[in-house]
């Protein structure tokens, strides 16, 4: 669960790369994910300065489920 704010061209997007807590702390405690638009990611446009046509979004994730093959390198092996 959790929210990424300014996500450029974030309301058209299908995916989403995210960086997760999986371990201790300090940047060796995040894996990368990749999160498909799916049940538990919602997405909202937000009101810029610039352009509306760039789809910058807040994105939710809501009790969302990734598989294990959507991992983007070893767990918390950091970024």
């Amino acid at each position: 669960n959790g929210i990424k704010k300014w996500i450029t061209e974030g309301v058209y997007a299908d995916y989403f790369v995210t960086a997760v807590r999986t371990g201790g702390a300090g940047a060796g405690g995040i894996s990368m994910l990749l999160v498909e638009r799916g049940d538990g990611v919602e997405t909202k446009q937000m009101k810029t300065t610039y352009s509306t046509c760039c789809g910058t979004a807040l994105v939710i994730l809501n009790n969302v489920k990734v598989p294990v093959s959507n991992l983007m390198g070893k767990e918390s092996d950091g970024f």
